[in-house]
């Protein structure tokens, strides 16, 4: 049998739902656990070492432009069971590049991390917090190399 030459790479990655929280003029760290693991599939037919690299947008309220005064995101990932994928504890992606996960030991075919949590942190001290549900957008890329 003979490896896939093309499409040899997916990713699936969770959601955040922080929940009702409640507006104040101080600074609100808010806690959620995504709702599924990260899924790396390398159908390669190799173990290439890659890492995942995750940034989010700015939080916009969704009836309009108002963005939500977050100073910081932090990601942590547990490693995988089969140690394919290693984690990484509190990486704050928030409009930049962070990298949240990595190979292990033989990283290929499918594989599913451990937990995936998520803290917002959100400065209520210097800007008066909009009530309404806000939106925001994580971009995921695989970087494949040492």
């Amino acid at each position: 049998m003979t490896a896939p030459t093309t499409n040899t790479w997916s990713l699936t990655a969770p959601n955040f739902n922080f929940g009702t929280q409640t507006a104040s003029s101080s600074v609100i760290n808010s806690n959620a656990t995504g709702d599924a693991a990260i899924k790396i599939v390398n159908l390669s037919g190799t173990s290439t070492s890659f890492s995942l690299q995750q940034s989010i947008s700015d939080f916009t309220l969704v009836s309009n432009t108002v963005v939500l005064p977050a100073t910081g995101f932090y990601v942590s990932v547990a490693n995988s069971s089969d140690g394919k994928l290693i984690g990484s504890s509190n990486v704050n992606i928030f409009k930049r590049n962070g990298v949240v996960l990595r190979s292990g030991t033989g990283a290929n075919g499918t594989m599913n991390s451990g937990a995936v949590t998520a803290q917002l942190t959100v400065d209520g001290t210097t800007r008066v917090i909009v009530t309404g549900s806000y939106k925001a957008t994580i971009t995921s890329t695989l970087v494949t190399g040492p």
